[in-house]
């Protein structure tokens, strides 16, 4: 999220902002008021209610075994999740964590270090998204990805160069292959934004 110095003009009617994501704009430089609307402009809707329109930020969870021990990775095994899109998605930037369990005589849990980020350790797993849209199904990266390469952390998610749209109705399906010689549990987070 940081060091991306993105600026949306206005559209053609002066009076009127594009409503575009928060994900698009630094979250670390104060020069953001110079570029957000004013509470006028923002779509109406209030407290958490659907806005009527514009960009609703939400994130896509692929959860490999945190919330259901059936999806944990063994060994080298590889384990499918998928997910349907009930709104129609943008995907604008990929984060996602790792732990690998001790063995069953070891009480301890080697984990991915919390203030360090994800690319100071070796891969855990391979990954790859698969997305189905009228029967069809294709795969976003050519091949799988090693965690450490094509994941970002919490606080700098890998931006993708083009957002990835993902019509309502259509399913994703997040693929690990996990590199461990012990069982693994993983989450995949896409974060972006659903619209009518």
């Amino acid at each position: 999220m940081r060091g991306n110095q993105l600026i949306f003009s206005r559209s053609g009617d002066r009076r009127k902002l594009y409503p575009v994501s928060p994900l698009l704009f630094p979250q670390s430089f104060l020069n953001n008021k110079y570029f957000l609307p004013n509470d006028n402009e923002l779509p109406e809707g209030a407290g958490y209610e659907r806005p009527t329109g514009g960009l609703l930020t939400t994130f896509l969870a692929f959860d490999f075994g945190f919330n259901d021990p059936s999806l944990i990775a063994a060994s080298y095994d590889t384990v499918y999740v998928p997910l349907l899109v009930s709104q129609n998605f943008l995907a604008e930037a990929i984060t996602g964590v790792a732990q690998a369990q001790a063995p069953a005589s070891v009480s301890s849990v080697v984990a991915i270090p919390s203030g360090g980020s994800m690319q100071n350790v070796p891969p855990f797993f391979l990954f790859n998204i698969q997305h189905t849209h009228a029967g069809k199904t294709r795969q976003w990266f050519t091949k799988p990805v090693p965690n450490n390469l094509g994941l970002g952390t919490g606080e700098e998610p890998l931006m993708f160069k083009i957002p990835a749209l993902v019509p309502a109705g259509d399913t994703l399906t997040a693929m690990i292959q996990n590199l461990a010689g012990n069982p693994l549990q993983a989450q995949i987070c896409l974060i972006g934004a659903e619209f009518a």
